[in-house]
């Protein structure tokens, strides 16, 4: 049994708002509205998208920037 994804719909007037703030970090812009999913991994958002709409038909983005992960996350540089 799989956990269901939960989504928010979001119309083109509240997203051009000057205010707006993402409800999660990863969204699908279709020609009516964007689909926020509530997700951490953007490869499950990925796989529902495609489950939802057909395999490669929308391309999931990310409303925020994403911290990156690599071998060299703990190192700092000293301007010293």
């Amino acid at each position: 049994m799989t956990k269901e994804l939960r989504t928010t719909i979001v119309e083109f007037d509240q997203y051009a708002d000057i205010d707006f703030d993402h409800p999660s970090s990863y969204y699908v812009r279709t020609a009516l509205y964007y689909l926020y999913l509530h997700t951490r991994s953007r490869e499950e958002a990925q796989n529902f998208v495609d489950n939802e709409y057909g395999k490669g038909k929308y391309t999931v983005r990310a409303a925020r920037l994403e911290k990156p992960k690599g071998k060299f996350e703990g190192h700092k540089i000293s301007a010293k």
